[in-house]
């Protein structure tokens, strides 16, 4: 089963800067003329950072970008998907908010995981969401509310235990 997500932004979007100069991101409207925006690029390179779920009036509802240089991240309350988010070798701690819903596939690429929480309320983990993985803490726990855990979300990575829901459905390829 396919995780129900698609990232919001595409290459027809226009491309816009937050007024502080931090983040690329994009405003798409929905069908029923409501506003969101995904950040599609984080410009700075601070080792600590607050990826906002409102940028300008926007509300932000995605995150698809890269934060390399990261150590500390934490993603605000009110998003609820990231893509493409870490591509670090440093060990980052990551701050998850109560409102994620979606990991999506390979967020979280060869990264050198400190700490991370897994917040009731995630629905999805997308195949590869932590391929190649290092955690410092190397036996998992998912929330309960966990629907959905693809088909190798885990590949690659030098964990001891994943411990999940008995209603989580394990994806099968």
């Amino acid at each position: 089963r396919d995780i129900p997500i698609t990232t919001l932004a595409d290459d027809t979007s226009d491309t816009l800067t937050s007024s502080d100069g931090n983040f690329e991101y994009q405003i798409i409207l929905n069908d029923r003329g409501k506003t969101y925006g995904e950040i599609t690029k984080y410009l700075e390179n601070d080792s600590s950072i607050v990826l906002p779920a409102e940028i300008d009036g926007c509300k932000i509802v995605g995150v698809s970008c890269s934060v390399k240089a990261a150590k500390n991240v934490t993603i605000s309350e009110g998003i609820e998907y990231i893509s493409g988010l870490f591509y670090t070798k440093s060990d980052v701690v990551v701050n998850l908010p109560s409102t994620l819903k979606y990991i999506c596939k390979r967020t979280f690429y060869y990264t050198d995981i400190k700490s991370i929480n897994f917040p009731e309320g995630l629905q999805a983990i997308a195949e590869e969401a932590f391929y190649g993985v290092n955690f410092t803490n190397t036996n998992i726990t998912l929330p309960e509310s966990l629907e959905y855990l693809e088909y190798k979300a885990f590949t690659s990575c030098d964990i001891t235990s994943v411990s999940i829901g008995s209603k989580t459905q394990i994806g099968i390829s």
